[in-house]
Order: C-alpha cells, then sequence, then structure tokens
C-alpha cells in the first residue's frame, strides 16, 4: 500500500470521526434544550415547542448576516463554486446550506487539501 493510499485512508478516518463527534454533540445539546424548553413551558407539546423554538432562534439568529443568509449558506456557495463552477449548482447548494457542506468534506478527495 502506497503512502498516497495510507493517508487518504488515515483522512477518511479522521473526516468519519469528527462527523460523528460533531452528530453527537448536536444530539447532546439538542435534547438538552428539549429538557430545559419541557421545564419552562407548561408541560404541553405546544409550550415546548415554542420554548425550542425560540432557544434556537436565538442560536440561529446570531450566525446569520443581516439579510439573512445563514453562514452554512456562504461556505455549500463557495464550496459549490469551488468544485461546479456552476450558478444553478451554487444556488441549489445554498438551498441546502449545511447539508451540503458536510457532503462536501464527506466527498472531496484527499489531493486537494493536506492535512499535517
Amino acid at each position: 500500500m502506497t503512502n498516497s493510499v495510507k493517508n487518504q485512508e488515515k483522512h477518511r478516518t479522521t473526516t468519519e470521526n469528527i462527523l460523528a463527534t460533531l452528530l453527537i454533540l448536536f444530539l447532546v445539546v439538542f435534547a438538552a434544550m428539549t429538557f430545559v424548553a419541557y421545564l419552562h413551558g407548561d408541560g404541553t407539546p405546544y409550550a415546548t415547542g415554542y420554548e425550542l423554538g425560540k432557544m434556537i432562534g436565538i442560536l440561529t439568529g446570531k450566525i446569520t448576516f443581516n439579510n439573512g443568509i445563514g453562514i452554512g449558506s456562504v461556505i455549500a456557495m463557495l464550496a459549490s463554486w469551488e468544485r461546479n463552477k456552476s450558478i444553478r449548482w451554487v444556488i441549489l447548494h445554498a438551498v441546502l446550506g449545511w447539508l451540503y457542506v458536510f457532503y462536501f468534506i464527506r466527498t472531496r478527495n484527499g489531493q486537494n487539501n493536506t492535512l499535517k
């Protein structure tokens, strides 16, 4: 097995570990937010959802630009343009936002990036 293949496998394993850690962290934070929303509401599903929505609004309000474009959409647009050089794909990937960012990270080839 050549060094470049070993490096690609090592990079893929590292990326998978990072994505798994981020997913677990997201689930833990979401569960904690849901629990706090339940405590702040009156115990009904509507009140819990309302409180959870307020919390998510506060969090996401801090990472958007003035015109309402989220940071995930901006990163997705830049990644899409780098890979495809097509306005149509940029618009589609801007709508998908973070989903495309994670897809881009997962599918990019190891030759364009160097981790040392």
